[in-house]
């Protein structure tokens, strides 16, 4: 399901919590903490997109209750353009996510210090990082952990993809 309209927002998401087959769920519209609380332990979710528009905001709250969807398998709470307020510690409530496959933080305040929170997701095969303040040297670390992932991430206006394992960080 994909909601997206101006003036919606969290009630929305409440909405959506009683659809217990749901799962795939893209808010192009106000979500908050409160909005996410009502998706806190759902079974069948398995793709969860929120934070891409100016209007919603994300915090460490948020990422705590998306920690307890067990069956996520993609999630992305990036957001180019609004508000994300959750920080590196926040990273933390993602780490029992252990089906995510794919996660998207871009835009977001991480650091290095975010990334050691993500080390134990063994199926995590793509991580998006764009315009944060992960450096190569975070990622490269992260690598070790998990050496199947394909990190993407930039530097300024510079694209870099972080080598493979054994090998040195490369701009393309």
């Amino acid at each position: 399901m994909v909601v997206r309209r101006r003036g919606i927002g969290d009630d929305v998401v409440a909405a959506t919590s009683r659809l217990p087959n749901l799962e795939y769920l893209q808010f192009y519209c106000a979500v908050s903490d409160e909005g996410l609380s009502h998706l806190q332990g759902n079974s069948k979710l398995k793709m969860l997109a929120v934070g891409n528009t100016a209007m919603s905001i994300t915090t460490d709250k948020s990422l705590r209750y998306v920690g307890t969807i067990s069956n996520l398998e993609q999630l992305d709470v990036g957001n180019a353009m609004g508000d994300t307020r959750f920080t590196d510690d926040g990273l933390k409530h993602l780490a029992d996510l252990a089906k995510l496959q794919e996660l998207t933080i871009r835009g977001t305040h991480i650091t290095d210090a975010g990334l050691v929170h993500l080390q134990g997701l063994k199926n995590l095969k793509k991580l998006n990082v764009n315009d944060t303040s992960v450096s190569p040297q975070g990622v490269n670390e992260l690598r070790k952990h998990l050496p199947g992932c394909d990190v993407n991430f930039k530097i300024g206006d510079q694209p870099v993809r972080a080598a493979k394992e054994g090998a040195t960080t490369e701009r393309r």
